[in-house]
């Protein structure tokens, strides 16, 4: 994988979480699962802009910070679906099996992240300097 790309994906997950604030306001954040789930983005961006730059964060190699930002990430897709479930979202017959398909979306990507943070164990992934785009 392009370790540029890692740059990408932190950069547009940074400049989501304080659009939606600039957009929305600091109330998105209000209820404690919503400000859980800010704070997991913030992190997952964090974790992918580190890697992208080929740091190491707390000792951790960069593709096992890659899988702190999986982990990350699937923590705030899973608060998502558990605020649907539990009533914080109203939510038509359409939003709950959407919801379902995103908690499970989430389990399958922190499933990748653990793998990661083991070392790539199961999934094998080589992070190159190489540019984005080639000529």
């Amino acid at each position: 994988m392009k370790r540029a790309w890692l740059t990408v994906i932190g950069s547009a997950l940074l400049l989501g979480v304080f659009g939606l604030t600039a957009l929305l306001g600091s109330g998105v954040w209000g209820t404690p699962l919503r400000a859980i789930q800010g704070l997991l983005f913030l992190v997952g961006a964090v974790a992918f802009l580190a890697a992208g730059r080929n740091r190491t964060v707390a000792g951790l190699a960069p593709l096992q910070v890659v899988g702190v930002g999986d982990v990350a990430l699937a923590g705030a897709i899973l608060l998502n679906a558990i605020n649907t479930f539990s009533g914080g979202i109203p939510a038509e017959t359409a939003e709950i099996t959407a919801a379902l398909g995103a908690a499970l979306g989430g389990v399958g990507l922190a499933f990748i992240g653990i793998d990661y943070l083991r070392g790539g164990q199961i999934f094998a992934v080589e992070l190159t300097d190489e540019p984005l785009i080639e000529r």
